[in-house]
């Protein structure tokens, strides 16, 4: 093919993934953008020394792929993007970008990238070399390494972090142990200035108390804990002077015990920058609400309640009539119609 061949060729590929079923009329049919991959890596390869053509192409993939688009955010069960990582992967087969190329990857950047636990091995490489690319305002990440363990994809962690095109937005992480837990916050520096500020952790493995002093760094902003448990109170402790902005205790498995409980009364009452704030699980969580009636910052508040008594019933009605909540999402079986709200 010619230039333009091949161009027209690659316009009327499909970028999106698709899946279709209608059981009554015994339609199925289904695609996946990766299964053009193949010919598209080639295509890029072949090309590296064609600045003009390459830069053609990886435009067209930037439109149809809605690369310069935000990406979802991650969620528990968030797969590889494949369409938005799709220039990536291509990307991974050049051995240098080049400027004419990098200046249009610039110029149409996206606001966010995730990296998730199951990105290939072409989206690490590519992705990399994104961080060789000088990005003004830097690009925001969000790195998903929870079954992710393997030293090829914590030293690529590592090799982001360092970056001065990213901005380290948010880790997910889900050690097996206290020992790996402690090597990931230090070996990260997560909370520290220069790092990533952001963490979210999976405590389902970690048991007990460490045996050491386990702490963040002084600039942590947010702390997601799931399946949390009073054993992991300690996660607590190391955010009391921390600078949050959100806080998140997510799907708690056994009902808190005193120092949990005053521990979580001290992170609302001392955390004048809380915007966000999740508490959710199958019990109740009403004996915080009076903290949050006097919170003047608080933009989103998910909550579970349970056999709400007459005063927290009170400091939600102080919450509400504050009116300063853009998102306000409550679980409960007890309280009546008019005062279940979510928006």
């Amino acid at each position: 093919m010619d230039r333009n061949e091949r161009l027209n060729w690659m316009q009327h590929l499909r970028y999106a993934d698709y899946y279709i079923r209608i059981e009554g009329l015994a339609i199925e049919d289904d695609f996946n953008v990766q299964q053009n991959e193949p010919i598209l890596k080639f295509l890029f390869g072949l090309l590296e020394e064609e600045s003009a053509e390459l830069t053609q192409m990886a435009s067209l993939v930037i439109k149809e792929t809605r690369f310069s688009y935000e990406h979802r955010p991650l969620s528990l069960r968030s797969p590889c993007d494949a369409p938005h990582h799709q220039l990536l992967r291509l990307i991974a087969e050049l051995n240098d970008v080049p400027q004419e190329l990098a200046d249009v990857i610039c110029k149409r950047r996206p606001p966010l990238i995730n990296f998730h636990h199951n990105c290939s091995v072409s989206c690490m490489k590519g992705m990399l070399k994104l961080c060789n690319l000088r990005f003004q305002p830097p690009i925001r990440l969000n790195v998903d390494l929870r079954y992710s363990r393997d030293e090829e994809k914590m030293s690529f962690v590592q090799k982001l972090i360092e970056s001065e095109s990213i901005e380290r937005s948010k880790i997910w992480i889900e050690p097996f142990d206290h020992t790996e837990l402690r090597d990931i916050v230090r070996g990260f520096r997560i909370g520290q200035a220069n790092s990533v500020q952001q963490v979210g952790i999976h405590c389902y493995h970690i048991e007990g108390i460490p045996c050491e002093e386990f702490s963040f760094g002084n600039h942590l902003s947010e702390l997601e804990l799931k399946w949390f448990k009073p054993s992991h109170s300690f996660f607590l402790e190391a955010a009391l002077h921390k600078p949050l902005t959100s806080l998140q205790l997510i799907d708690c498995e056994d009902e808190l015990d005193d120092r949990c409980i005053s521990l979580i009364h001290q992170l609302l009452r001392n955390q004048r920058n809380l915007q966000r704030v999740q508490l959710t699980s199958s019990w109740h969580f009403g004996f915080v609400l009076a903290d949050f009636a006097q919170m003047e910052n608080l933009q989103s508040l998910e909550i579970s309640l349970k056999n709400s008594t007459d005063e927290e019933m009170r400091s939600l009605e102080a919450i509400l009539k504050r009116n300063k909540l853009s998102k306000l999402t409550i679980y409960s079986s007890n309280i009546p119609p008019d005062s279940q709200r979510t928006s």
